[in-house]
């Protein structure tokens, strides 16, 4: 089944904001269950509660999907020898997605997690 232009276009442009969603569901539903176990809520490494491990891996996986995402738009329509709206906004919501998450992820160097 072939998608239509539009629709590649619109979850090309998109995907940063999709992904800074899936990403903000996950961290927030992750936190709330580590926090709620009791044996879970103890858990650290490296200094980090589980509950910030989980929220950091989660946005490092989050930015570079992101990133691959733009760079291989930004590639594939340089390829095709033109580079119009699709890929500036897509790079565009991108950006300020990839800002979102990285504003997400920043508590956990001030807030103890479970606390």
């Amino acid at each position: 089944m072939h998608s239509s232009h539009f629709t590649r276009s619109f979850l090309l442009i998109f995907s940063g904001p999709i992904i800074w969603v899936v990403h903000f569901l996950a961290i927030y539903g992750a936190t709330g269950v580590i926090c709620a176990r009791p044996a879970a809520a103890r858990l650290q490494w490296f200094g980090l509660h589980a509950a910030d491990w989980c929220t950091l891996m989660a946005s490092v996986v989050a930015m570079a999907t992101i990133g691959a995402i733009v760079l291989r738009t930004r590639r594939q329509q340089a390829h095709a020898g033109h580079a119009g709206f699709t890929p500036w906004m897509a790079a565009g919501l991108g950006l300020l997605s990839i800002i979102a998450i990285l504003w997400e992820t920043l508590p956990i160097l001030f807030i103890p997690a479970c606390n």
